[in-house]
């Protein structure tokens, strides 16, 4: 017998022999319902309430440093103050006695199977299924990072989500939990399972970010029946497109999730939810209209790594012909002068009507053109374009979406904004249409983390 064969028939025994062992003169264990690095959880029967709860326990035998249990009283602490339907509510934590060597945490239990239990016997969501199940966890994390401070898991994966059998799911296991970000400073330690931990988290620099990444692994898995770690990779970036086979949506959503620069990823838990219920993850819809705009002709595409927004040209051909009017009086006033006499009043009607021709061939101008607005990790860059060729481009380097909407770079370039009234523009925007489309445009620029 090998050593390790030694040292688990040793665990096994010393699991049996804790089988009916009451804890705290309260807790009465059952069975393991599974193990971490140094602490063991048991599903127990609480004898004052005859209900049934998590124990989770650390023997200060089987740690070999003080992190262990460093990170045990962290997980009790924030536990303690959490308090949401999808996250097993903390009910007692005992610290070693006199005569006792261990710290316990007792937890309401979840009720179901993990989806690592799921996974290993079959279960594969249905990309329906996998939608509301991102959605439902996307939940869980917006509440535990809109924390001060935050409160990151740092140890997403099938085994630690929990699915009842009405669809409902929970974290659990906070054992690797970080309720503060490390600063320069502070010495950074290293948690999570491989495969399913982004790679800032291998420096320790575990960011509410870093969870989103945990959960892109998650969905993968449980689509794929593959571990993370056995996928190959392209740029440290997860190839998975050929293990699942979902809609181009919802594998832009993941290959967001798992972006391996933290920035590339949502700005926030809310953002992927927002994207996940919207335009970005629905089936058969690459490209997004807003809202009822279609007659717009306003289009918005929503790629991995950008934001383009297409307005086509709507003529104006009144302002067209008008155009072509003025600039044949225009024309017709400047020959005579210049073949007869020049008088004052020829060149005053000359300019007015110069005057009228730049004006209305702006507007007939801007009606034939196509705006398109792209936002991505270098800035925004605004272009109009007649047929196929360029003539015009701006381009505004990264900037936050507020400082966009205040300086009124939306309205002003893409939208045509004009002495600060918005008129019916040449693009075929009415005025409710234009503040629409630049509420919605931010809102995804923000989704971006533009």
């Amino acid at each position: 017998m090998d050593i390790a064969t030694a040292t688990i028939a040793a665990t096994d025994i010393e699991t049996r022999a804790q089988v009916d062992t009451l804890i705290a003169g309260r807790y009465r264990l059952e069975h393991v319902l599974g193990r971490g690095g140094f602490a063991v959880t048991w599903l127990a029967v609480d004898q004052t309430t005859s209900a049934r709860v998590a124990v989770k326990i650390l023997s200060l035998r089987s740690v070999d440093h003080w992190k262990a249990v460093e990170l045990f009283e962290r997980e009790a602490r924030v536990l303690r103050n959490l308090e949401h339907p999808q996250i097993p509510r903390y009910l007692d934590f005992i610290a070693p006695s006199e005569g006792s060597d261990r710290f316990v945490l007792v937890q309401e239990l979840a009720e179901g199977d993990s989806l690592a239990d799921l996974v290993k016997r079959g279960w594969r969501p249905t990309e329906a299924e996998a939608r509301d199940l991102a959605d439902q966890i996307l939940g869980i994390l917006d509440y535990l990072h809109s924390r001060s401070p935050p409160v990151v898991h740092r140890d997403l994966k099938p085994a630690n989500i929990v699915r009842r059998a009405d669809g409902r799911v929970a974290i659990v296991d906070f054992g690797s939990v970080r309720d503060r970000l490390a600063g320069s400073s502070e010495h950074a330690s290293t948690a999570g399972t491989f495969g399913y931990m982004a790679p800032e988290q291998i420096t320790g620099r575990a960011t509410p970010a870093s969870d989103l990444y945990g959960l892109g692994a998650t969905l993968v898995n449980v689509l794929s029946h593959h571990a993370p770690d056995e996928l190959p990779q392209n740029e440290l970036r997860l190839d998975f497109r050929e293990v699942i086979h979902v809609s181009p949506g919802f594998e832009r959503f993941l290959s967001r999730l798992l972006a391996p620069a933290p920035e590339k990823r949502f700005a926030s838990a809310q953002a992927a939810r927002r994207a996940l219920a919207t335009g970005m993850a629905a089936p058969g819809s690459d490209k997004h209209r807003l809202g009822n705009f279609a007659a717009e002709r306003v289009a918005v595409v929503v790629t991995p790594d950008a934001l383009v927004v297409d307005i086509a040209p709507q003529p104006r051909w009144p302002s067209v012909l008008f155009t072509l009017l003025a600039l044949a009086a225009t024309v017709a006033l400047v020959t005579s002068g210049v073949s007869g006499e020049l008088s004052w009043f020829r060149l005053f009607w000359a300019v007015v009507t110069g005057l009228i021709t730049w004006r209305l061939g702006l507007r007939a101008g801007r009606s034939l053109t196509n705006v398109g607005l792209r936002m991505d990790a270098d800035g925004t860059t605004v272009e109009r374009r007649l047929g196929g060729m360029k003539i015009r481009r701006r381009h505004i380097s990264r900037g936050e979406p507020a400082t966009l909407a205040k300086k009124g770079l939306l309205r002003r370039d893409l939208l045509l904004h004009t002495r600060g009234r918005t008129e019916r523009l040449g693009a075929g925007l009415h005025r409710d249409t234009v503040a629409a489309v630049e509420a919605r445009v931010l809102q995804l620029a923000a989704d971006l983390g533009e």
